[in-house]
C-alpha cells in the first residue's frame, strides 16, 4: 500500500475495528471491575471518626460523598484506608511505610508535612493534599497552576495577603487596637514576618506567643496579656480542629478578656469571637475530585492546585458579650453569619 493511501477493508471488519477503538479505555484509566484503593493519612483527627461508609466527621462525610457522586462506592469499587498520627510526630513514618507496602492507587495527605514525607518514601505514588499551605514556596509543587511531579490538591489559604484582611477586621472590631499576639502550635518565622509586615502597614504591632501543645495555651494567653496585647490571632494548625482544644481556647479568651480572631472556620462555629477562613469541608470535596480524576487516568502534575471558592466571616455575639466587647455595626454588616 502506497504512503497516504487508504486501505480497503471488508465493511464488517471495519465496523468491528471501529467499535473496539471507541470502547477501549484510555491509557491509565480505571479498569471496569477493579477496586480503587486510596490511603489517607491524617495529622490530628482520629481515624475512627473518618472510617466507614457513613463516617461521623463532617470532613470525612464531604470526602466520601463527593467520591460517591463521581461513582466511587465503598464496598463496591472503592477502598478507603484511614490512618492518623493523632498529633504524634513519630507515627508519620510508620504510616507512610505501611502505605508504601500496600497496593494503593492514590495517597491523600492532610497537609504539607505528610505530603513531603510521602514524596520521599514513595516518589512514584500520586499524592493529593487536603490543606496545602503555600506548597509552591515549600518546593512541593513547581507552581500552583502547573504542579508537575506527583502532587496536587487543595489550598488552605490563597497567597500571603489573607492575614492583612484578618488584621483589618480585628482593628475595626477592637477600639484602639495597637498590639496583636499570634498563637500557633507550629509557629514559623515566615508566618510571623508576613504578619509583622501586614500589621505595620496598618499601624499595628504583631508578635508571636508560642504554645507547642494545649498544656501551654494558658501561659501563652497570659504572656499575650503581660505584653499588653489588645487582641489575639489564632492560626490554622490542625490541632485546633479538636473540640477539646476549641473549648480550651474559647475559655481562655474569656478568662483573659482577649478578643480573638481564628484562622479556621470551625472555631468561629464552636464559640470563638470571630473567624475568617474557608470551610475545610470544601477542601475535602476538592481533594475527592482530584482523587477521582487521578483514578480515571489523570496525572497529578497536570491538575492545578485548587482553593475553596470563598472565605466566610463569622461573628459570635455571645463571645463578645462574655468579654464586654461591643461589635460595631460596620463589622456585623460584613459577616456571613452572626451567632447570637
Amino acid at each position: 500500500m502506497r504512503p497516504g493511501s487508504i486501505a480497503t477493508l471488508n465493511p464488517a471488519a471495519f465496523l468491528v475495528a471501529l467499535a473496539l477503538f471507541v470502547l477501549a479505555p484510555a491509557a491509565g484509566a480505571q479498569q471496569p471491575g477493579k477496586v480503587a484503593r486510596v490511603g489517607i493519612v491524617l495529622h490530628v483527627l482520629p481515624a475512627r471518626d473518618f472510617s466507614g461508609p457513613s463516617p461521623p466527621h463532617p470532613f470525612a462525610a464531604a470526602f466520601v460523598q463527593t467520591l460517591r457522586e463521581h461513582g466511587w462506592i465503598q464496598g463496591e469499587n472503592l477502598e478507603l484506608h484511614w490512618r492518623s498520627q493523632e498529633t504524634k510526630e513519630d507515627r508519620l513514618a510508620p504510616i507512610i511505610g505501611e502505605f508504601a507496602g500496600m497496593p494503593i492507587d492514590v495517597l491523600v495527605a492532610s497537609g504539607n508535612q505528610q505530603a513531603i514525607h510521602a514524596m520521599k518514601t514513595v516518589p512514584r505514588l500520586p499524592i493529593v493534599i487536603v490543606t496545602a499551605y503555600h506548597p509552591d514556596e515549600y518546593g512541593i509543587v513547581r507552581s500552583l497552576a502547573k504542579p508537575g511531579g506527583m502532587v496536587t490538591g487543595a489550598l488552605l489559604e490563597p497567597g500571603r495577603g489573607i492575614n492583612a484582611k484578618r488584621l483589618a477586621l480585628l482593628k475595626e472590631t477592637v477600639p484602639g487596637l495597637k498590639r496583636v499576639a499570634y498563637l500557633d502550635t507550629r509557629f514559623g518565622a515566615d508566618v510571623h514576618e508576613e504578619l509583622r509586615q501586614a500589621a505595620l502597614s496598618q499601624g499595628i504591632e504583631a508578635f508571636p506567643v508560642t504554645a507547642h501543645d494545649p498544656t501551654l495555651y494558658e501561659s501563652a494567653f497570659a504572656d499575650a496579656r503581660r505584653r499588653k496585647a489588645d487582641a489575639m490571632l489564632v492560626g490554622s494548625h490542625g490541632i485546633y480542629n479538636l473540640p477539646t482544644v476549641q473549648q480550651k481556647l474559647h475559655a481562655l479568651a474569656i478568662k483573659y478578656r482577649l478578643p480573638t480572631l481564628h484562622c479556621l472556620h470551625v472555631l468561629g462555629q464552636s464559640g470563638g469571637l470571630m473567624s475568617y477562613a474557608t470551610d475545610v469541608r470544601e477542601n475535602y470535596s476538592i481533594a475527592a475530585r482530584h482523587v477521582d480524576r487521578i483514578l480515571r487516568g489523570a496525572k497529578p502534575g497536570d491538575l492545578p492546585m485548587e482553593q475553596p471558592e470563598r472565605f466566610a466571616f463569622t461573628v459570635n455575639l455571645g463571645a463578645a458579650k462574655a468579654i464586654g466587647l461591643h461589635v460595631p455595626h460596620s463589622v456585623l454588616t460584613q459577616a456571613d453569619r452572626i451567632i447570637p
